[in-house]
């Protein structure tokens, strides 16, 4: 039977990897997979590690994230002769070549499988000699929760606690200076307020921060639109957040692993991409009024919610993860 050791960072709850590695875990546990979790920022050295490995006793061991996150066992030799999986996104690689070409070998001599939530995120990771697999990103029951308020005009949803450029949010408020600000309200989840001087002083801003995920979905679901226009990303969880809770979502045509969430075309607006600097912002713009008059005409959009909760729920991704990891050395 498989006993697996899975380390993340539990110092900082409210981070997405760590919401993503929580959920694992609760699915490996709901599933009968006995599994210790460990808080990854405590681990801050080869000794710490050893002496975790020799208590717990796994014959599979789970990293969240090494290199993306700066931990300090990176790019030490870590080797043991457990099985040695990471899971690992491709941004930071992919935006710095002397990371990467530190990041590689570092896999190649501690690993036995790399794990990462999309097609995108996985072709970067060429020059690896072990297998990485895709498995996605994953959402819970809180995605459930019912709308908290009316706004009582079209209301786009920003996920922007960091990241501005590369989650496109410049871009998104360049849009929004276009528009008659009397006609939008924008929720706006940040974790600081010093970008807001980019914005219109006239548009209707409503922000929040970090809150419960239940208040979090309320206020997506108390939203039309979800207004991220993402440059680059390995999976980008407001798309799927977005589809499930029945936003309109526009979404860049390529450039980041949220191109692999629809499960038909039809189901978010696509916005054309102009290489590596964005989206075309015409085009966005008048796909965002497009979307606005259908919001105005009370219309939103049709699709299978039910079927995308079936694909995505974190019991089926658990067991997606877990079944990669018994493949491992077969």
């Amino acid at each position: 039977m498989e006993k697996v050791l899975l380390l993340y960072d539990k110092s900082a709850s409210w981070l997405s990897f760590s919401i993503q590695a929580e959920m694992l875990e609760r699915g490996l546990r709901t599933l009968g997979v006995d599994v210790t979790s460990y808080d990854l920022s405590r681990v801050v050295d080869i000794d710490t590690f050893n002496n975790l490995v020799t208590k717990t006793g796994p014959n599979i061991i789970v990293f969240w994230t090494l290199f993306s996150t700066g931990h300090p066992l990176f790019p030490k030799k870590i080797r043991r002769r457990e099985k040695m999986v990471l899971f690992e996104v491709a941004d930071q690689i992919l935006k710095y070549q002397t990371l990467k070409e530190v990041a590689i070998p570092f896999i190649n001599e501690n690993f036995d499988m790399v794990v990462t939530p999309s097609h995108w995120s996985k072709e970067a990771f060429e020059g690896v000699g072990v297998k990485v697999v895709i498995v996605p990103h994953a959402v819970d029951e809180a995605i459930f929760a019912p709308a908290i308020t009316d706004f009582k005009k079209p209301t786009i949803f920003v996920s922007a606690t960091h990241s501005w450029e590369r989650k496109g949010v410049y871009d998104l408020f360049a849009i929004l200076n276009r528009i008659d600000p009397r006609r939008v309200k924008v929720v706006l989840k940040q974790s600081i307020i010093s970008e807001l001087p980019i914005i219109k002083e006239k548009l209707d801003i409503f922000p929040i921060s970090f809150v419960p995920k239940h208040i979090y979905i309320g206020f997506m679901k108390s939203s039309h639109i979800l207004g991220n226009l993402a440059r680059s990303g390995s999976f980008e969880i407001p798309y799927l957040e977005g589809i499930i809770c029945n936003l309109w979502v526009l979404m860049p045509e390529r450039g980041g692993g949220w191109v692999d969430i629809p499960l038909r075309k039809e189901d978010v607006i696509w916005v054309k991409v102009n290489g590596e600097s964005g989206v075309d912002l015409d085009d966005a713009y008048n796909k965002l009024l497009y979307v606005l008059n259908q919001v105005e005409m009370g219309k939103m959009p049709e699709r299978n919610i039910n079927e995308y909760f079936r694909k995505y729920n974190y019991l089926q991704v658990a067991s997606q993860f877990f079944h990669e990891l018994t493949k491992i050395g077969g």
